[in-house]
């Protein structure tokens, strides 16, 4: 039986499994850092995610001064930081504070103390619960700042970018950059610095993919081209400074993966006769959907499972379909796509062995993964 790495109350964080005693509970802050004075543990993942994103966009070190009480209602969501720079701090704040994705904040001595958007401890939404796969998936996907992920062609993709690699061959990464556009022409504009190169890029939206990824090619560097060469890196880490294409990129990949999401749910209630509505199991093929697309390859098989194994629970279902659509990955990334997944159903990195390579896939963010049902899942499924 494998243990999950954290313990929650309803979505907080309240401690760890005894193997693991700091693990991380986001890609830069460990457990220990959001104790309490009395040394306990009670972390909603609204506070998680919002420390981290204003790490990611000053690129600084927070240091977690005091995890607050606030209000009435907001146990759970305070907290007092410092930074090197506070100045910097206070501005990603007022900026985060005009997107609507803080409830305050205020100086505090020389720290600031902030507040999170409130949200239920008890239950979770669909809306929260397609965030928290988002963010899930995007610890797996890249390491630093998610937003500015910039990749090179190592993957035959041409050039990925973001926290969940929108890319050339997949066509992603131009449906993503027409959505930018139309959230503020100007500020994409002015990320591209020389006004041939920002015509240059706005041009290749409209080749054939084809054209798309042998440009990609021809801008990649670096082992494996793996990197991208300036000044298109710094280009597109530009564009993921920006807190309102930040915010555009999440509705993006919830938008195009949450449709995916929605299908491969459908699908698996006309194999298995109740709704999938636990949390991990709806983060776990959310990921699956935004590597690997869909479940349609592997339907024969899972079925085939299903009807010999007899499954009666979701994770075991659910188990089931991750393992088998791994199974018919490109070889390479066949024990890495079903450990990804299986990492997610357990709450805890978990290894697997397929086509003799083995992968043991880490994520930050299994802070977020609750053992929960998500509600709403019906009126999703059949929307």
């Amino acid at each position: 039986m494998i243990e999950a790495r954290f313990s929650f109350a309803g979505r907080c964080v309240t401690g760890s499994r005894p193997a693991e005693t700091n693990p991380p509970i986001a890609p830069n802050f460990s457990l220990r850092e959001f104790a309490r004075q009395d040394g306990t543990f009670f972390v909603h993942p609204n506070l998680i995610l919002t420390v981290q994103e204003i790490r990611n966009l000053i690129g600084q070190t927070v240091n977690i001064v005091k995890v607050g009480e606030g209000g009435q209602g907001a146990r759970g969501f305070c907290v007092s930081i410092r930074a090197r720079d506070i100045s910097e701090l206070e501005r990603a704040c007022a900026g985060f504070l005009q997107q609507g994705m803080i409830s305050k904040f205020h100086q505090d001595s020389d720290s600031l103390f902030l507040e999170a958007l409130s949200s239920p401890t008890e239950t979770i939404s669909l809306e929260d619960a397609l965030d928290t796969a988002f963010y899930v998936t995007s610890g797996f996907e890249t390491s630093g700042d998610p937003f500015q992920k910039v990749t090179g062609n190592f993957d035959g993709a041409g050039l990925s970018f973001g926290p969940s690699q929108v890319n050339f061959k997949t066509g992603t990464l131009v449906r993503l950059f027409r959505r930018l556009e139309l959230v503020d022409t100007g500020k994409l504009q002015a990320c591209f610095t020389v006004k041939a190169h920002w015509d240059e890029w706005r041009g290749l939206w409209d080749k054939p993919a084809k054209e798309q990824i042998s440009w990609g090619d021809n801008q990649s560097t670096g082992n494996r081209k793996q990197d991208v060469k300036d000044p298109w890196r710094g280009y597109l880490k530009k564009v993921g400074q920006v807190p309102a294409f930040r915010k555009e990129m999440i509705a993006f990949n919830k938008d195009i993966y949450g449709n995916k999401l929605r299908r491969a749910l459908e699908w698996l209630q006309g194999v298995w006769p109740q709704p999938i509505t636990d949390l991990r199991c709806f983060c776990s093929l959310y990921d699956l959907c935004t590597q690997q697309g869909s479940l349609d390859k592997a339907h024969s098989q899972i079925k085939d499972r299903i009807s010999r194994e007899k499954p009666k629970k979701q994770r075991e279902v659910v188990q089931i379909a991750v393992e088998e659509r791994a199974r018919l990955a490109d070889p390479p990334w066949r024990a890495a796509s079903m450990s990804r997944r299986l990492g997610i159903l357990y709450d805890a990195p978990v290894s697997a062995t397929e086509s003799e390579k083995t992968a043991k896939a880490d994520n930050p963010y299994f802070s977020l993964l609750p053992e929960m049902e998500v509600q709403g899942i019906e009126q999703f499924v059949g929307s």
